[in-house]
């Protein structure tokens, strides 16, 4: 899978192996399955970005945005067990 953020029309939008995807984001690091799961009864598919390395604001910026662990190591390099 390849997967970048474009500019198309002047908007950035998510390319998934040269698919465009419109936008349609919510700010949650920590997602709720229930949500996930409504949002795509609804239609949309969502597609989460894991940060890697890079902690929130809160408590001091001790805690990852990811509650999963960091899943992209590196170019072609993705840690897909973090997610089990």
């Amino acid at each position: 899978m390849q997967a970048k953020v474009t500019v198309q029309n002047g908007f950035s939008c998510l390319s998934i192996n040269g698919v465009h995807l419109a936008p349609v984001a919510f700010r949650s690091f920590r997602p709720d399955p229930d949500v996930i799961s409504d949002f795509y009864s609804h239609g949309f598919s969502l597609h989460n970005v894991f940060p890697s390395g890079i902690n929130c604001a809160l408590a001091n910026r001790t805690i990852p945005y990811s509650q999963f662990g960091e899943v992209w190591a590196g170019e072609g390099i993705y840690r897909w067990d973090r997610l089990k």
